[in-house]
């Protein structure tokens, strides 16, 4: 029997049979090729094929062999299948696999007699293949094994190893796994899977009884190697690691601790739950992500495996938590999200019922500093902060479509912040229509309207009230510091260019306010219309009316100006020519509201007119232009015309001018310019007069020949004034340029000077020279003035220069008679230039010479092919007149002085070195806002250098009229690079030094005589230098503070005093002229003020009205970088007067009593007092009261007690009478008691020496005091007073006259009154000597002579005379109620007896 089965025919039959039972028992339909049975039970199987249902190869098994137990196929000991093919391949995926319903039923047995049990089951080298026909998925080298596995009516199996390689991917293995599956449940344990670093660990168990599930996913972790051939476009860099919990039970699944993390620290955790699991579209869902974490780099690989979330990943790196519940059609989104580019939260509920699937929303969106820029990248939108309810349809930035309702706290455009945005309207992309509010800090508007992008032709139709707009603030215009506008706008226009807009464009009521200027524009109306084909452009404004009608294609205009000035303009660009067939007319009215804007240079005048016409078919262009005036930066013109024709074939031009002017320093009158021509030849007259100091006269004629290729211009002999010099210009000049090549002659003479000009070449090799004969240097007079400075002399000699492609060569030899340099002389010049072509060296030779002495010699030498240290320059100087160099330092009036050194220069001509040492001998030099002179007696040394400039000990002194006045020395450097970006540190000593010597100039806050000793510093770059002053002044310091104006005082004004803002322009004036305006300049200087120095601040320099005192102080004043002036610092008046003013009538000389004192807080101007200002007078109480015992002339104090700012003081009056009894003081009282009669009383006192009645009181004003002071002795008196003020300052001379006043003068008096007469330092003399009519060889009087015995005028020496009787009158009788004596008095302060006597005993030492 076992032979049989060995023979091939049995083993055909045996496989037939075989595959006939398989059919009937598991209806399996194979194809067997062959059967080999063994002794033991062993089968062989071999080519077994398993075809579908299209008869394709679903399997097949190229051997297989079975090992049974004695021909028990129930139980087998092993499978092994070589050469198995799998292949799961479909048009569209079947709900069922059909490889599925055709195997498991192999495996699958519905009773216990058809279980098979398999100890060992092995695959070796198995290919599966797996998807659509068109792309299926290939799997190579599948090897399997198995034990104790049981197939029946459930299957259970051990799968101990399963591994495969992915066709074009990864390795992967499966193992230690046990999988079941019954009728009632399957499950799966210790299921492990890795490939390469990839791997997960989970068990599963489903009870078909219960329709329960659970899965545990312990670990799971995957990256490229593993997915790759599987998953499209997984990035290289990524891994991803999972665990969590799956439950499902009938028709529901949720998940517990979801973890997801990758390895760029991206992380999910949170859970999920479904109802309806099994149908998609039924699905009811709750997500809750506690924890959602995108790092921003992820987005490289969202991208890739989800293209459509692409427009999300501008979002970059996300923290953010989120809920979603509900449907696949309608569910409820919170979501809290931070990003890189900001956050936002928004609670949404999302419907989707459409086909389309678009998602329709509403609720609330909160953004918080949320950066739209990558989102949005055509609209410069940047951060966001906003809370807005939106209510529409689509999440994409491409096509959603909503309604906004809210606020937009900030929005951050084009690099500014608006803030307080509200918004009411609907939006979708380019497109918004609604109304806005903006309340911004920099803009105010209300818009409402509509604008649309989103068509062919974007159209927009709003109404934009701007109450309020700081255009520099918003960044709209950069031109001005300072522009705020106010404007209603209107606009209602469609269309993308100018050939296509139509539409009006309206700016009413509109107010520009810049830093200087204030504009209004009532109406500014644009329109674009077009009627019967063609356009009408209109433009109308309070400034300029414009008007373009006919065809006009706006795009494509200036093409076509330059294709139809081509031929006759060759050098100009060549356009492309369109249809055009327009009118144009421009009109200005006021330009320069819109050219100080933003042509700042351009100035029109306002009758300009610019009109003509383009037909380039018929009549061509035709440009005119009018114009008053026309200024463009240091250019101007008067009374311009222009007017052209340029056709098809010809051209002609006609310019004329009144005046052409350069900065108003030379003019040429009556330009007439006139070209004709045909295409491209032309006929050119230039005709020019002069007005000038200089003659500049002159008649240009000539021809032009212009192509594509050449320029030839030719010029006629004509003559020509320049500077007064009559120039014959030679018909031999000409220009000629073809291509790269240039040739041009220029030959101009005088009757004594010729001067040539040759130049021929190209880009790369040329020839240049100029030849000078007998050369006037005085020609360069209209430019030399500019820089103040002047040459005399002339030039003889020639200048060569040969270019080419490595080197320049230069020839040169010059020589001139003296030159006079700024009317000094500077030598005679000797200048020789030569290039040794062998040795490739460029040679300088030449100087000064004033008779037989080189003031200044050079020599030098370049070496052009050399890359490093190629030259070498040496300069000799010889006693150099430093006046030469006057005119080049600003602050500086006079400069004078010798120097003598040398200096070296060497290096790179690009960098060069340079270093020197200068000895400066009988400097001499004076500072005209100072006014003040300086000498320096001995040598002082200057060193030079590319870095600095070093002063070592300049010593000087101040001199006045050969006197010397104190010393100074200023040493320290000057660092610079190259003469730029100079950085100072300087100091300057001095003692008793005159700082200040000036008279009284309108333009100065100050003047007068200062001598100081202190030091001053100044350092920093010259944009920011800083200056510190510490000084003292010295004796003989006399300074004036006017703060007078030149309006006339106010009637009844006791002071005048001007405004806190005058005279702060003149000190900035004075400022600036020491500092440039854009730069910081910065002083902190202390000032010790001590009694030798004197201060008058002027109130009225006219009146004589001011305030002298001496003193102590301490002030410290400054300017800091924002060029505001401050002063800080108290000064105490020791001794003073106050000269009162009034009406040009009264002039009172006020005591300025001691300890009265000035304080400043910061500003200068507003200085606070504390002063009391006494007048004395001798006058009669007899007005005050009827009782004839005090009817006696009494000594009155006047003080005006003034407090408070400086300008502009609270004064109140007070009078005394100090040696009235208690009667005297109450009856002065009474009249004294209110303010009115206290202030009548006053101004009686001032004005009439006397008191005023009560029976005045009620007739007497301000007026009847005014009218009564012009009485002859009081005007003769003031007029006296302000005659012996202007020349002496010793002694107050004043004069009364005294009618008949009864028994003790017979008729008249005269009296003399003389008070602070000093008759030198140490004598003064107070006091009054009378003289009666009647007896005018008796002089009378009161008197005090005082004597100063120490220097500081503590001990002093009293004699005196004095009428007892203290009448009103002088007594005739000269011994009579007078008594005389002498005194010793001694002054001063002291703490204690002891240091009284000390410092006693000290003045006699």
């Amino acid at each position: 029997m076992v032979i049989l089965l060995q023979t091939s025919v049995v083993q055909r039959e045996v496989a037939s049979k075989f595959t006939l039972w398989l059919l009937s028992t598991h209806q399996i339909d194979i194809d067997l090729n062959k059967i080999k049975i063994g002794l033991l039970g062993d089968v062989y199987f071999e080519e077994v094929l398993l075809t579908g249902e299209k008869q394709d190869t679903l399997v097949y098994v190229e051997s297989l062999k079975v090992k049974t137990s004695f021909f028990r196929w129930s139980h087998l000991s092993s499978v092994y299948a070589k050469g198995l093919k799998l292949n799961y391949l479909y048009e569209e995926e079947p709900e069922t696999a059909e490889l599925y319903q055709r195997i498991i039923p192999l495996f699958k047995a519905s009773d216990a007699q058809k279980r098979i049990h398999v100890n060992h089951f092995w695959v070796n080298g198995a290919h599966l293949n797996v998807g659509k026909y068109s792309a299926p998925r290939s799997f190579r080298n599948i090897d399997l094994y198995a034990k104790e596995s049981r197939w029946a009516s459930e299957i259970d199996l051990v799968l101990s190893n399963l591994e495969w390689e992915i066709l074009g991917g990864s390795k992967h293995q499966l193992d230690a796994s046990r999988i079941h599956i019954s009728d009632t449940a399957y499950y799966v344990d210790a299921f492990h899977w890795e490939s390469g670093n990839s791997y997960a660990n989970f068990d599963f168990r489903h009870n078909k009884v219960h329709d329960k599930s659970l899965l545990e996913l312990h670990q799971f972790s995957a990256d490229n190697s593993a997915v790759k051939g599987m998953i499209d476009g997984w990035p290289e860099a990524l891994q991803f690691d999972a665990s969590t919990i799956v439950l499902m039970e009938n028709d529901s699944l949720w998940t517990e601790s979801l973890s997801l993390r990758s390895n760029k620290g991206s992380k999910v955790t949170g859970s999920f739950g479904v109802k309806n699991w099994s149908d998609f579209n039924a699905w009811k869902y709750f997500c809750k992500a506690d924890t959602f974490d995108l790092v921003g780099e992820e987005w490289l690989w969202v991208r890739k495996l989800f293209p459509n979330k692409y427009p999300y990943s501008p979002l970059g790196g996300i923290k953010s938590g989120f809920t979603i519940q509900g449907s696949m059609t309608d569910l409820e989104l919170d979501l809290a999200l931070k990003s890189d580019q900001g956050s936002f939260n928004t609670d949404l509920q999302i419907n989707i019922t459409d086909t389309l699937g678009t998602p329709v929303y509403k609720g609330q969106l909160n953004l918080n500093q949320f950066n739209f820029s990558d989102f949005l990248p055509d609209y410069d939108v940047q951060y966001v902060d906003a809370e807005i309810f939106v209510e529409g349809r689509g999440l994409d930035f491409s096509n959603f479509d909503t309604d906004i309702h809210g606020d937009v706290n900030s929005i951050k455009i084009s690099n500014y912040t608006y803030q307080n945005i509200q918004l009411d309207g609907r939006l979708q992309p380019n497109y918004f229509k609604g109304k806005a509010t903006v309340l911004d800090s920099n803009l105010v508007l209300d818009f409402s309207g509509e604008i649309d992008f989103s068509q062919d032709k974007p159209a927009m139709d709003f109404v934009a009230d701007v109450s309020e707009a700081d255009l520099v603030q918003l960044n709209w215009y950069d031109k001005e510091p300072v522009a705020h506008l106010t404007s209603l706008i209107e606009m209602n226009i469609v269309g993308d260019d100018w050939s296509n807009i139509e539409g009006t464009i309206g700016a009413n009521f509109s107010t520009l306010e810049t830093q200087g200027d204030y504009y209004y524009f009532d109406d500014i109306h644009f329109s674009s219309q077009k009627h019967e084909g063609e356009n009408i452009l209109k433009f109308k404004s309070d400034f300029v009316d414009a008007k373009i009608e006919g065809i006009v294609d706006v795009p494509t205009l200036s093409n076509s100006i330059l294709a139809h000035l081509n031929p006759h303009f060759p050098m100009l660009k060549r356009g492309a020519k369109s249809k055009q067939d327009f009118d144009f007319h421009i009109q200005a009215f006021q330009p320069s509201a819109v050219t100080k804007l933003f042509m700042p240079k351009l100035k029109i005048s306002d009758s300009t007119s610019v009109f003509g016409s383009f037909n380039p078919q018929e009549e061509g262009l035709v440009f005119n232009v009018e114009s008053s005036e026309l200024v463009w930066d240091k250019w101007g013109g008067e009374d311009l015309k222009i007017h052209s024709s340029i056709s098809a074939d010809s051209s002609q031009v006609e310019c004329y001018a009144a005046s052409i002017n350069h900065e108003e320093q030379w003019s040429l009158e009556q330009i007439h310019l006139s070209q004709t021509g045909v295409l491209g030849d032309w006929d050119c007259n230039l005709v020019w007069e002069s007005v000038d100091s200089l003659k500049f006269d002159g008649h240009l004629k000539g021809t032009a020949r212009v192509n594509a290729e050449s320029i030839q211009l030719q010029v006629d002999e004509t003559q020509m004034y320049f500077a007064d010099t009559l120039w014959t210009l030679q018909n031999r000049s000409f220009f000629i340029s073809e291509g790269k090549d240039v040739n041009a002659e220029i030959h101009l003479n005088t009757n004594s000077q010729d001067f040539a000009f040759e130049y021929i070449g190209d880009t790369e090799n040329s020839l240049m020279h100029f030849q000078l004969d007998e050369f006037e240097l005085d020609n360069f007079s209209p430019w030399s003035k500019r820089f103040k400075t002047s040459f005399q002399g002339r030039l003889n000699g020639g200048f060569k220069q040969v270019k080419s492609p490595l080197v320049r060569q230069f020839y040169s030899n010059i020589q001139t008679e003296e030159i006079l340099y700024n009317n000094y002389p500077l030598g005679a010049l000797n200048l020789n230039l030569d290039y040794n072509t062998e040795q490739n060296l460029q040679s300088l030779v030449g100087g000064f010479t004033n008779g037989s002495t080189k003031s200044l010699e050079f020599t030098g030498a370049y070496m052009p092919l050399v890359d490093s240290n190629n030259f070498n320059i040496n300069l000799d100087v010889h006693d150099f007149n430093l006046k030469h160099l006057e005119g080049y330092i600003s602050i500086l009036d006079t400069l004078e002085g010798e120097a003598t050194g040398a200096l070296s220069c060497y290096g790179e001509l690009n960098q060069p070195k340079f270093n020197g040492d200068f000895n400066v001998n009988d400097l001499r030099f004076s500072i005209p806002h100072l006014n003040t002179q300086f000498e320096s007696s001995t040598t002082s040394v200057v060193e030079l250098s590319d870095r600095d400039l070093i002063l070592h000990d300049l010593s000087f002194q101040g001199v006045e009229n050969g006197q010397n006045l104190g010393y100074g020395e200023f040493s320290g450097q000057f660092d610079h690079h190259y003469f730029k970006d100079f950085s100072l540190d300087l100091r300057l000593e001095a003692d008793s030094l005159l700082c200040l010597n000036t008279g009284a100039y309108v333009d100065k806050p100050y003047y007068g005589r200062a001598l100081a000793s202190g030091d001053a510093y100044f350092k920093g770059p010259k944009n920011a230098v800083e200056m510190q002053v510490n000084v003292t002044t010295n004796k003989g310091t006399l300074l004036y503070i006017p703060l007078d104006d030149d309006e006339s005082i106010d009637e009844l004004s006791f002071v005048h005093f001007v405004k806190r803002n005058e005279g702060v322009e003149d000190i900035e004036t004075t400022v600036s002229k020491l500092v440039e305006t854009k730069s910081s300049f910065t002083i902190d200087m202390n000032v010790e003020l001590d009694e030798s120095a004197q201060v008058n601040i002027i109130f009225d320099e006219t009146l004589g009205d001011k305030l002298r005192a001496t003193g102590n102080g301490f002030i410290n004043i400054g300017i800091n970088d924002a060029d505001e002036v401050y002063m800080f610092g108290d000064y105490v008046v020791d001794e003073g007067d106050y000269l009162f003013t009034l009406q040009n009538f009264v002039n009172k000389k006020f005591e300025i009593e001691k300890g009265a004192q000035l304080s400043w807080d910061g500003s200068p101007y507003e200085a606070q007092m504390n002063l009391n200002a006494l007048y004395k007078l001798n006058t009669n109480l007899s007005l005050l009261t009827s009782d004839t015992l005090y009817n006696k002339s009494r000594d009155v104090e006047c003080r005006m007690l003034m407090r408070g700012d400086l300008l502009q003081p609270d004064i109140d009056f007070d009078i005394q009478i100090p040696k009235g009894d208690d009667r005297i003081k109450r009856i002065l009282d009474e009249h004294t008691n209110t303010e009115e009669k206290n202030t009548q009383q006053f101004l009686s006192l001032l004005v009439l020496n006397t008191f005023m009645s009560s029976s005045e009181y009620n007739d007497t004003d301000v007026d009847y005091l005014s009218s009564t002071v012009s009485s002859g002795a009081e005007v003769l008196n003031n007029q006296l007073y302000n005659w012996t003020s202007q020349f002496s300052d010793r002694f107050d001379l004043g004069l009364k006259y005294h009618p008949n006043q009864g028994q003790y003068l017979s008729q008249r008096q005269w009296e003399l009154l003389l008070n602070n007469m000093k008759l030198n330092d140490r004598i003064t003399f107070n006091g009054n000597i009378a003289s009666q009519a009647e007896n005018t060889s008796r002089f009378i009087g009161d008197f005090e002579v005082e004597y100063q015995l120490s220097d500081d005028g503590k001990l002093r020496l009293l004699a005196f005379s004095n009428n007892l009787e203290e009448n009103t009158q002088l007594q005739i009788e000269a011994n009579k109620y007078y008594t005389t004596g002498l005194g010793l008095f001694y002054r001063d302060e002291f703490d204690d007896f002891r240091d009284l006597w000390k410092k006693f005993k000290r003045m006699f030492r």
